[in-house]
């Protein structure tokens, strides 16, 4: 430390203290602290001396103009984040300053040790904040005249509290040079701490003791001494933030400021404050991590969403040492580094990536590797988008120009999917065939810009769509705004034909066999348009009904319900269709326009077809599994 002539400020603070956070009551109830053994007034005190509350005697002396140390009724603190003006909020100020002790007469004592209660805490704001926190002994001072080369510094390694609250922590014993502590007639100790411009740590003092012997004890908390540690990561997903890397690009933005950019952050959960999966309160987390998992060099983690961006679900397990990469915007809270409120979710627990888990849906579906840039020639893939659109505030329309590449995987019915009223198109674009993580593409125009027509777009085909605005619609749906995108290209996934098996069918001969297993439904699905490999069309329809049409895995089967029906169109002439049931068949309820129905065991077989078109329906008017017509191979034969 360089040499610093100082002018001596003395501090007289009444029983009011300043804390490191906004409304901390006083942590520590000890009225009547009083130092035993002499040292009052900053007279020479003989050994052993005590003091609880490091005032009486103690003085300050400022390096800076202002003071980060402040004297209370029951303890000292040293913190850089103060209401300076004693009204004024809270600010950080690069300040650094001494709290010294009275002098103490070591002249019968061989060796000297001291040792105290403290807690340090916000390590995780200020980079290499161990080196901030130093003590020093002097047998030179004169107890006016401030010089730091009067001054030795005593091994002391500065350890981050293991508690998130101000619990005490020993320091344990602590050897003082006996070439300048040992029988000496004045030997001062000095403790010494800086802050930074934008961060502080706190450092509050108590239970301090000078006493002759040898330093044997250590401390009792099982905590090992904490580092500055080193910031590691870039925050893309192939090299994520740790930590330390995380907390330094928070701690660059201004207090009250969310970063612009969406970061992976990843390390091991060391301690979680909060999970709201009770329903009672918005679904987030809050919790800290670290590299290792401990207190050291932590993170915290606020208000952020479960896998998927999804909520967290009552029963939702997330403990202490699990390994997490997080993805979200990053804010400074008061110069706490952090996670923007309700903008950051788990990208992966414990190397698994999934989506939301739901009382409909027990099972995750798995989720891909967000790839892409946004750019024409390097477009986002659905993972990317729905990445980026789940982060948005909730309803808030989000101008920002991307291109976003996926497989058309769903197509609603009648206008609410290609809308010949209205020239547009919704529908959901995945990663891959399976439409799992869709990302909805609401009322968007036809290619560049133009009118949608009705045969232009069809399930398998791949898409590059182009949107300038964004909505997390309801805080839980990723959409394109309604027309603000349009097509760029579309290439056909259904032009295979002749003896092939593909998502779309078997063609052999004349008939098209479709197997409801090989479409690459998620289970529980909807049902709506189904684009076959020849081009033909089934168009699935509740008509009034109490349940809607739906695909499940169990019999891997569509399901018609009492008054549902399927529209199979084609460009081609339709001789006869025929329906294989998995097991239920409708108890033979099931009529046919055009066509004629007869009904075998599991085979419903529609003759005399003879249209491009023909709508077979569920008419059946009971209830139960009996009622439903589960189908789960459709044949459809071409005339000749």
């Amino acid at each position: 430390m360089k040499k610093l002539f100082l002018q001596l400020m003395a501090v007289a603070i009444a029983a009011c203290t300043f804390t490191a956070c906004e409304d901390v009551p006083e942590p520590y109830n000890n009225p009547y602290d009083n130092p035993t053994g002499g040292g009052g007034g900053g007279t020479t005190g003989t050994l052993p001396y005590t003091s609880n509350n490091l005032n009486s005697g103690w003085t300050l002396q400022n390096v800076t103009e202002e003071q980060p140390w402040s004297q209370g009724s029951s303890y000292v603190q040293a913190t850089g984040y103060q209401a300076w003006d004693g009204e004024s909020a809270k600010s950080n100020r690069a300040v650094e300053g001494w709290l010294i002790s009275p002098s103490f007469n070591t002249t019968d004592a061989e060796q000297v040790k001291i040792s105290f209660d403290y807690t340090l805490r916000y390590t995780n704001n200020v980079s290499g904040w161990a080196a901030n926190h130093k003590i020093y002994v002097s047998n030179s001072y004169d107890g006016t005249t401030f010089d730091a080369s009067q001054w030795t510094e005593v091994p002391f390694t500065a350890v981050a509290s293991p508690y998130n609250d101000w619990t005490l922590y020993p320091s344990g014993e602590i050897q003082l040079p006996a070439s300048i502590a040992a029988g000496q007639e004045k030997v001062y100790v000095g403790f010494w701490f800086q802050a930074p411009a934008n961060a502080s740590t706190t450092w509050e003092l108590k239970n301090f003791k000078i006493e002759a012997g040898e330093a044997t004890a250590t401390p009792d908390d099982p905590s090992t001494p904490d580092t500055p540690g080193e910031a590691k990561g870039s925050g893309t997903l192939e090299d994520p933030f740790n930590a330390v890397a995380a907390t330094q690009e928070a701690l660059k933005l201004s207090s009250g400021q969310t970063s612009e950019q969406s970061y992976y952050i990843k390390g091991k959960v060391a301690e979680i404050k909060y999970n709201y999966g009770d329903g009672k309160y918005p679904k987030t987390a809050d919790y800290y991590i670290s590299d290792d998992g401990t207190s050291s060099n932590t993170f915290y983690v606020y208000a952020s969403k479960y896998l998927g961006n999804t909520d967290y679900a009552s029963g939702t397990v997330l403990k202490e040492g699990d390994e997490v990469i997080i993805y979200g915007q990053l804010q400074n809270y008061n110069v706490t580094a952090e996670t923007a409120t309700n903008k950051s979710f788990l990208y992966s627990l414990n190397g698994v990536t999934q989506g939301g888990v739901t009382p409909d849906n027990p099972t995750p579906t798995p989720t891909g590797e967000a790839k892409g840039s946004g750019t024409q020639a390097d477009p986002f893939n659905v993972q990317a988008i729905i990445n980026y659109v789940s982060s948005l505030d909730a309803d808030v329309d989000t101008k920002q120009d991307y291109y976003v590449k996926g497989i058309v995987t769903q197509i609603p019915t009648g206008n609410n999917g290609i809308s010949t009223q209205y020239n547009n198109a919704s529908f959901y674009i995945s990663d891959d065939a399976s439409g799992s993580n869709k990302f909805y593409v609401f009322r968007a125009k036809g290619l560049n810009g133009g009118d949608v027509t009705e045969n232009m777009l069809k399930v398998g085909d791949e898409v590059v769509i182009f949107s300038s605005t964004w909505v997390n619609y309801k805080g839980n749906t990723p959409e394109t705004k309604q027309g603000e995108a349009y097509i760029v290209s579309i290439t056909s996934g259904g032009d295979n034909t002749g003896g092939n098996t593909t998502p779309g069918g078997e063609v052999s001969g004349n008939t098209l066999t479709v197997t409801m297993g090989s479409l690459g439904l998620e289970n529980a699905s909807d049902l709506a348009t189904l684009t076959l490999s020849d081009g033909t069309t089934l168009t699935f329809a509740q008509n009034g009904g109490t349940n809607g049409p739906k695909y499940y895995n169990t019999g891997t089967a569509a399901r018609l319900y009492p008054g549902n029906s399927v529209t199979i169109s084609s460009s081609k002439t339709i001789a006869s269709v025929v329906l294989t049931c998995s097991t239920y068949n409708a108890e033979g309820n099931v009529s046919a326009q055009p066509g004629t129905v007869s009904v075998s065991d599991m085979t419903v077989s529609i003759a005399q077809v003879n249209s491009k078109s023909t709508t077979i329906t569920n008419t059946h008017t009971g209830t139960g599994q009996p009622s439903q017509l589960r189908i789960a191979t459709i044949a459809i034969t071409y005339a000749e």
